[in-house]
């Protein structure tokens, strides 16, 4: 496992953001911890 997202898993947190989602169950789709979600979204906004 990388310590980078790729692609498709900023695509999935892109899409799941904005199907209302919340960061906990985006985490839980990808696997990740949500920390990991959260700094993604606050580093790339």
């Amino acid at each position: 496992m990388g310590k980078h997202l790729t692609l498709d898993e900023r695509t999935i947190i892109q899409v799941s953001l904005g199907e209302g989602k919340t960061l906990g169950e985006i985490a839980k789709t990808l696997g990740k911890a949500t920390s990991i979600i959260s700094r993604e979204i606050r580093n790339h906004q």
